[in-house]
């Protein structure tokens, strides 16, 4: 620790090292001006940007014995005329004098202005916010009020996930757009724009109303036309190594992002291909029915658990075909090797007895996946024309070795899947008085599954059925489904907007599992554990939509009727079920905005959902060595009522952002979820009887750009509350569970200091309504970031972590650190030397709250790590 205050005296010698400059700004009458922007610029580049306080005063920090001739210090308000005044090294105080002239904000705010609005759009320029340590465009997105951006690169702005992601107007990435955010270098960028209520299709583009949020970046023109490529190498110890390889070429007919990932220092290596949401649809694939291992992550950065040996390729393209179509085509590839050491306790809440389950696993996870979307696509006004092909092909083989209380257990588990999946959307008269929509969308779908068991005693979890032995489990799952839509639009009648359409929808599945034992060479296969089931949906809706927009408001009317028919059977179980629904799922939404850059959303709306194939299998399924799950006797069958309030302030000015968010379900079911347990094994399933599921959530996020500190700072608070009943052990249990969260952040750049602060507090309780028992959890997380700049040429940084977990008596803390040392050789070079884990952490452990359990999960973390890299830039 000492070595840590003797660093940080020595930054803060460096950072008393540098100037000081001070001034006031008066209008022609001699009156302070508050509120205007003061930017250090030098060649056109934003060096420092401060605001004037009450008194029209204001300070900036810098070296400024880097500065050359050419550095000005730049006025600007949204009331007065802009100034421009020459930095002079003999002066460090300066009055500026503006003269008052009224206009629009639009023609006021300037290029340098940090953020600027025209109409729906706002605009960032990206110098306001970038610091010279910033590699990545998402570094500085996340310093822009109200942006979030999340390890993965997903964008949130103002408490709303983006729908795009653009370069220069062009989707070049499509949901899997965060190997942009990540890997797309900051000082390319000019500006970033966000469009609010923003509609991809310009064929309905005064047709259809959106809610949507679009990010667009601006590229700037030097480096618009050029290939651009970056490469990364480290080696370290313990046998550490990492290498990673960009290239970007963003020209206006072709755009081109490629990305090569080789590393065994934890980074995940799939973080690039993951789904993160937006405009297209993905292919929305079921899960596996069988598990093995404890899997589940721990909430650190998975350097500091995953022992891994990784290697992945992202090649994403764009291509102009003329001036109307355009093909986008999407590749990733990846192959991975993880070691993962854990330990799991499970404990059940129930009224009259201590029950839990103990478990330690060593897990080695080896998936493989491949992802080619391939699009081709025509977005003009007059029509619309997309078709987005997609095949995924994917392989996870993970061993695990487990101990329990009572066996010792090696197990595999082989699991793939195979996915084609094409959509395709037509828009033909998109100029038209009527409007006409298509959309045909087919997936195919096939996952097999194989999970083998050796124990070094019988399992406990068979013994009920009579079996011994080492188990296989198999299943096999496939699927086809297809949907045909068509939308006829009328030409709007006054204000009312109509529109009426027609869905057709065929979905097939089958699942095939069996389970066979090995005694001693004798193979078995239990009959209560064959399942050969076909299931068949037929589905027709008709939708009927009406708007009615007055001034500031719109009042969109959404009346769906449909029919919907159900098959299954399983003819060696005597299995056959038939069941016609009618559907009707109405939804009313409101949209509302009292004054400029206020909005009002409000939805309600109700849901009919009826079970899937996984829900009805007759025969037992073994989904992991300790438990087996059947499913109900009859088809789950749901109806939801829900209600959206959420009201967003968005003032660029002030650069002030506030988002509040309500929802409310209630859900009615026909099944209640049912497990019998004991401290060895599970069986799950469902049972007949009416059940009652009632949730709730409040958000709200406000983020600030605080001039004084010259950061960007927020605070989210939210509040869950769910209320359910679930059968444990035959005794029926009603649990409510609620949980609390504070989550300030606040990050920026004072006197050469970039920083940033990320904190949690959580507070879990889950009880039940026919005892006293209450199991309550508290969790504070706290991060903290520190990086100095030396003349632009040296960069320290230093990352810290703390926790502290506390649940029913049981405490734990943890404290991490990890540090920087980068320094630029020139601009096509530097080096990098990294220490992670500085105090050689070993165990970490978290702590999760469910309906009826809670979950203790304790992790082995790699400890101590050090490598150098070297960084080139062409």
């Amino acid at each position: 620790m000492w070595k840590l205050l003797i660093l940080f005296m020595l930054m803060a010698v460096d950072v008393l090292a540098q100037q000081s400059i001070g001034g006031k700004v008066l209008n022609q009458e001699g009156k302070p001006i508050a509120g205007g922007s003061i930017l250090l610029k030098m060649e056109d580049k934003i060096l420092r940007f401060t605001r004037t306080n009450d008194q029209g005063e204001f300070a900036l920090s810098y070296d400024f014995q880097s500065l050359s001739k050419a550095a000005v210090l730049e006025f600007n308000h949204i009331a007065y005329e802009k100034q421009s005044v020459a930095y002079d090294s003999k002066l460090s105080y300066y009055n500026i004098t503006s003269a008052a002239k009224v206009r629009q904000i639009e023609e006021v705010y300037g290029k340098a202005v940090p953020i600027r609005q025209k109409g729906d759009t706002l605009v960032y320029q990206v110098g306001a916010f970038a610091d010279s340590i910033d590699r990545s465009i998402g570094d500085v997105l996340s310093r822009m009020p109200g942006f979030a951006v999340s390890d993965a690169g997903k964008i949130s702005y103002n408490g709303q996930s983006i729908s795009q992601l653009m370069v220069d107007g062009d989707d070049l990435f499509g949901n899997k757009y965060g190997v942009g955010t990540n890997n797309i270098k900051a000082d390319i960028i000019s500006a970033v724009e966000v469009y609010r209520n923003h509609q991809p299709i310009k064929a309905l583009k005064d047709r259809i109303s959106s809610n949507d949020v679009a990010i667009n970046l601006k590229v700037k023109s030097g480096a618009a036309a050029q290939w651009l490529a970056t490469v990364s190498a480290a080696a370290g110890l313990p046998k550490q190594y990492l290498l990673e390889v960009h290239t970007t070429r963003f020209k206006a007919s072709f755009k081109s992002l490629n990305s090569l990932f080789l590393n065994n220092i934890g980074k995940d290596v799939k973080e690039g291909m993951q789904d993160l949401g937006g405009y297209e649809q993905g292919a929305n694939l079921s899960p596996y029915y069988l598990r093995n291992g404890i899997n589940a992550a721990a909430e650190l950065p998975s350097s500091n658990f995953y022992d891994n040996r990784g290697i992945a390729l992202l090649s994403n393209h764009f291509l102009k075909l003329g001036k109307e179509w355009n093909i986008r085509a999407n590749l990733g590839l990846s192959a991975d090797k993880k070691l993962l050491s854990s330990s799991f306790r499970q404990d059940y809440l129930l009224s009259d007895e201590n029950l839990f389950y103990l478990e330690t696993a060593q897990l080695t996870s080896k998936p493989f996946d491949v992802d080619f979307r391939l699009s081709l696509l025509k977005n003009v006004e007059r029509n619309y024309f997309v078709n987005n092909l997609n095949v995924q092909y994917g392989r996870v083989n993970t061993a695990n070795e487990a101990l329990t209380g009572v066996v010792s257990v090696w197990e595999r588990l082989l699991q793939e899947r195979y996915v084609l999946l094409n959509d395709l959307q037509f828009v033909p008269n998109g100029k038209s008085a009527n409007t006409w929509r298509f959309n045909w969308k087919t997936k195919l779908d096939r996952s097999p599954e194989n999970l083998k068991v050796i124990s070094s005693e019988e399992l406990p979890i068979l013994l009920p059925f009579e079996l011994s032995g080492n188990p296989r489990q198999d299943v096999r799952k496939s699927r086809f489904e297809t949907s045909l839509s068509a939308n006829y639009m009328l030409k709007p009648w006054k204000n009312i907007q109509q529109s009426y359409g027609v869905v057709l929808e065929i979905d097939h599945q089958q699942l095939d599992a069996k389970l066979q034992t090995d005694n001693e060479g004798a193979i078995r296969s239990p009959f209560n554990f064959v399942n050969d089931l076909n299931w068949d949906i037929q589905r027709v809706k008709t939708l009927s939509t009406f708007s009615y927009t007055k001034r500031k408001s719109l009042l969109s009317l959404k009346v769906p009727l449909g029919w919907q028919g159900i098959g299954y059977k399983d003819e060696p179980q005597a299995l056959k079920s038939r069941k016609d629904l009618l559907l009707f799922t109405p939804r009313l939404d409101f949209n509302y905005r009292p004054v400029r850059n206020h909005r009002f959303l409000a939805s309600l709306w109700r849901e009919q959902k009826v079970g899937e194939i996984s829900d009805v299998f007759a025969a037992y399924i073994m989904n992991s060595f300790r438990s087996v799950q059947k499913s109900a006797s009859t088809l789950p069958y749901s109806r939801t009522h829900n209600l959206i309030a959420f009201y967003s302030i968005e003032s660029p000015q002030k650069m002030l952002f506030v988002n509040v968010n309500y929802n409310w379900s209630r859900e009615f079911r026909n099944v209640i979820s049912s497990v019998q347990a004991d401290s060895v094994a599970e069986q799950l399933g469902y049972i007949s009887g009416n059940n009652s599921v009632t949730s709730q959530t409040v958000n709200a996020d406000i983020s600030k750009y605080l001039n004084f500190l010259r950061a960007t700072s927020s605070l989210g608070v939210s509040f869950n509350d769910r209320n359910s009943t679930r059968l444990f052990n035959g005794e029926s249990y009603n649990y409510v569970l609620r949980n609390y969260l504070l989550k300030p952040t606040l990050a920026g750049r004072l006197v050469g200091v970039q920083w940033k602060y990320v904190g949690s507090l959580q507070w879990n309780k889950g009880h039940q309504r026919e005892s006293i028992r209450v199991d309550e959890g508290y969790i504070s997380q706290h991060n903290l970031s520190l990086s100095y700049t030396y003349r632009s040429r040296a960069f320290l940084t230093l990352r810290g972590n703390s926790m502290y977990l506390k649940n029913n008596g049981n405490e734990f803390s943890f404290l991490n650190a990890d540090g920087t040392i980068r320094y630029k050789l020139n601009k096509k070079m530097d080096y990098e030397f990294t220490m992670q884990n500085i105090f050689n952490q070993k165990d970490f452990s978290t702590y999760h709250l469910y309906e009826g359990t809670s979950v203790n999960q304790s992790y082995r973390l790699r400890g101590r790590m050090a490598f150098l890299k070297v960084n080139w830039s062409f």
